[in-house]
């Protein structure tokens, strides 16, 4: 039996699949890539759910996540799935899976948007900023225009695949029911944060600011907001801690 088997044979689901790649690992969880019997792509996240540190499926070491925070994620996946399908990755199965000595990790299947994020396509110089960022700003407006804010698009939050990007990682995200200060802010959290890393990547070119904010719609945003959203490192970073304020305030799902 090789890894790939010996993992699927630990993994839950009523959607029957086998791994076969690990496709990204880190100190907190692991993502997987397999296929289901009818030969569709699909990825496994797997977090650290027990008390203590503990070994993952692959043998190695991984923190703990909250129990909160987990929940938190994939609520958000199913809520944003329903809101705003196509955002993120449709969710095909979720859970906890409890094992003996209070060893229990978070389980979530997901259909597979791809593996190529908008860093890597960008890195590379294949694409131009300038025929993506169209598309990433369509794809937020709709976001924002249900309600929901992602809370850390980067760039390797975002995934292009031909003519369609996904966004990833809702361990951030938020839904707001008004359209309050909170909420505006959280938006301009959001454009500042896929500006600012698109244009660290795209050599400074000020005008992918100005173009996704024209497809993006920036007249709801302000004048003066607009021609802020390029920050240096300690302006992001003191964004990203008013974000998370927002938030610690917030309920989670």
């Amino acid at each position: 039996m090789d890894v790939c088997d010996a993992i699927t044979r630990q993994l839950p689901s009523k959607h029957r699949y086998r791994i076969t790649d690990v496709r990204n690992r880190g100190s907190y969880g692991i993502v997987l890539a397999g296929r289901t019997d009818q030969n569709a792509d699909v990825v496994v996240k797997l977090v650290n759910l027990s008390s203590v540190k503990g070994m993952n499926v692959l043998g190695e070491p991984w923190y703990m996540t909250k129990r909160a925070s987990f929940d938190h994620e994939v609520g958000m996946l199913h809520a944003v799935n329903l809101g705003v399908p196509d955002v993120f990755p449709e969710v095909l199965d979720a859970c906890v899976v409890k094992r003996a000595a209070g060893v229990n990790f978070g389980f979530v299947l997901m259909r597979d948007a791809g593996t190529e994020s908008l860093h890597t396509v960008l890195a590379s110089g294949r694409i131009v900023p300038g025929d993506l960022m169209p598309m990433c700003a369509h794809v937020l407006k709709g976001l924002h225009d249900k309600g929901f804010v992602h809370g850390d698009l980067h760039a390797g939050n975002v995934i292009c695949e031909s003519t369609c990007v996904t966004f990833v990682d809702t361990s951030r995200t938020l839904f707001f029911a008004n359209d309050n200060a909170d909420f505006r802010a959280a938006k301009l959290y959001d454009l500042a944060v896929l500006i600012n890393s698109v244009d660290d990547i795209a050599t400074q070119d000020h005008t992918l600011c100005a173009q996704f904010l024209r497809e993006y719609n920036h007249t709801q945003i302000g004048a003066d907001d607009m021609s802020e959203l390029l920050f240096t490192p300690e302006q992001l970073q003191e964004k990203r801690q008013e974000y998370l304020r927002i938030l610690s305030r917030m309920p989670l799902m």
